[in-house]
């Protein structure tokens, strides 16, 4: 199957997108460090030199450690588990812009990996699918140029589901639970299986998962641990971030576009919507809520198409609402797209669903290269407030896209689609 219908518009493609990921995003990485790498390299160098560990969350010391390492960027630790401290650590053996440049060679190498496994799991051909992980777009040159770790997460991810495609669920669980104790996300999927009682990948993911904070706690000591259970981790799942504004549109949330409409400013927020502040937390948790509950549901249905169908589709959606209702989604974040539109897009495309096979591109597409900077205008500007939240109310779309992909009736054999 082919998402070009004529090769040469895919090969076209693969070259702008790749010229413009290296021009955007590589070149940029290899000659200065902007911000985010500092946040892991800087924790990395304070493990390694067995500096004050316990000093992670101090926001103003932190700072003062980036700067001694002659890192001209603002940064802090906070909100990250103490375990992200242990992931750059081999890169902290060298100098800042030296690692970097090796983080960067290692993503680069990792979204080549990405593409293959990408093509296995599916029945798309190679190059397009390396145009489809190229249209991530924004969301991958910053991942590279910020120095994120959000591609090794992506292709965690994507080769655990490979390997549970093939019965290697032992391998597929230690996969996904390889990040679960420093970027949360994977958990979706270990919760998914648990819920079909694939106990020898759910069993592989915890133990996995328990060894690496095991690990932390060995090398960190338990009060950074203590700290991030009482004072971080309850302010990162209600969007309370130190040295962050609530309003700000940069995170397109629903906590941030909730604080728009609802919680008056007289400097950052000063035309809310409605002045309904008590009732903000209220209105979140009923769209979650919501949200949730029509997930469930969709995945309910979802298992008259037949268990690979349903697995695929569950775990798409799955990606996406946890995407959605994430409290600080940045454009890196939606490299994690790769493998839940690659899937939905699959089952689009087997069942003859080309309408709805071209609007899912379109918004994977759109997310990818959305120009923030002309609805920034609209920040703090009463309910035209959700227009500077494009990506936010994208991700709403495509959930939706999911959920009725998952609810349309099936067909029993695969129709060919005329693009």
């Amino acid at each position: 199957m082919r998402i070009f219908p004529r090769p040469l518009f895919g090969y076209l493609a693969l070259l702008v997108l790749f010229v413009l990921v290296v021009y955007r995003g590589v070149f940029p990485a290899f000659t200065q460090i902007d911000t985010d790498f500092p946040n892991y390299y800087t924790a990395a160098r304070i493990v390694l030199e067995q500096g004050d560990v316990n000093r992670l969350y101090d926001d103003q010391w932190f700072q003062e450690q980036i700067s001694a390492h002659r890192i001209q960027a603002k940064g802090k630790f906070s909100p990250f588990p103490p375990t992200t401290a242990l992931l750059a650590t081999p890169l902290g053996l060298v100098q800042p812009q030296t690692a970097l440049r090796l983080l960067t060679l290692v993503n680069l190498i990792c979204v080549s990996i990405c593409v293959i496994l990408l093509a296995r799991a599916t029945s798309f051909e190679f190059p397009d699918v390396a145009v489809f992980v190229l249209l991530a777009g924004v969301g991958l040159i910053n991942c590279i140029r910020f120095g994120q770790w959000y591609i090794v997460v992506a292709l965690s991810i994507i080769a655990g589901y490979v390997l549970y495609q093939h019965g290697r669920f032992i391998l597929s669980g230690i996969c996904f639970g390889l990040f679960v104790p420093v970027k949360y996300f994977p958990i979706l999927f270990v919760l998914y299986f648990a819920a079909r009682k694939e106990w020898r990948l759910v069993v592989s993911a915890i133990a996995t998962s328990m060894l690496l904070i095991l690990v932390s706690l060995l090398v960190l000591g338990w009060e950074i641990h203590y700290a991030f259970l009482t004072s971080v981790l309850g302010d990162h799942l209600q969007s309370r971030y130190t040295l962050q504004s609530p309003f700000t549109g940069t995170f397109q949330s629903f906590d941030s576009l909730l604080h728009q409409l609802m919680v008056y400013d007289p400097e950052q927020n000063p035309r809310p919507a409605v002045l309904s502040a008590d009732m903000l937390p209220d209105v979140k948790w009923g769209i979650v809520t919501f949200l949730v509950l029509v997930a469930l549901v969709s995945i309910f249905r979802s298992q008259r198409l037949g268990a690979s169908a349903s697995v695929s589709l569950s775990l798409s959606l799955l990606s996406v609402l946890g995407l959605l209702i994430a409290p600080g989604g940045a454009t890196y974040h939606f490299v994690l797209l790769w493998l839940p539109c690659a899937l939905l897009l699959q089952w689009l495309d087997n069942t003859g669903r080309n309408r709805l096979f071209l609007l899912t591109l379109l918004i994977y597409g759109a997310i990818g290269f959305i120009p923030y900077s002309l609805f920034h205008s609209f920040e703090g500007r009463g309910w035209l407030s959700v227009l500077a939240f494009p990506r936010l109310c994208l991700m709403i779309l495509l959930f939706f896209v999911a959920v009725v992909t998952m609810w349309l009736p099936a067909t029993r054999q695969p129709l060919a689609r005329n693009v």
